[in-house]
């Protein structure tokens, strides 16, 4: 018989033992397992981590988009290219003169060096 009062969904599977939900851990289940911080989530190196009580869920850092179709899952991201996406969110600002450089996480500008009046601004 089971006298324990186990939280946050946990079951009561002997005196004094709970079976916690994924998520949660401790004695009672009462704590919530920090996944992000215990290295034991599924995100992307190019996302961030963020945990919430019980889950955790992965947003793709900035100048990466999720390879999935689902644009806010984090465990699947590509680097966005900003030279060539005709997106207007996720162009590049680099002067019309310049000649646009896609890095990881984002892009450069470089002006021509043969730019006579000098009008090209990074």
């Amino acid at each position: 018989i089971c006298n324990e009062t186990c939280q946050n969904g946990g079951e009561c599977v002997a005196p004094g033992r709970c079976s916690c939900r994924r998520g949660y851990i401790g004695n009672s289940c009462e704590l919530d397992l920090d996944e992000c911080a215990s290295d034991l989530h599924r995100c992307h190196h190019s996302s961030t981590c963020f945990n919430m009580p019980g889950w955790y869920y992965c947003r793709c850092k900035s100048g990466y988009r999720s390879a999935l179709h689902d644009t806010t899952q984090g465990t699947q991201c590509i680097d966005i290219d900003e030279c060539n996406d005709q997106s207007l969110e996720r162009r590049h600002t680099c002067h019309p003169t310049a000649r646009c450089i896609n890095t990881e996480g984002g892009y450069e500008c470089a002006c021509p060096s043969d730019d006579p009046n000098q009008e090209c601004k990074l």
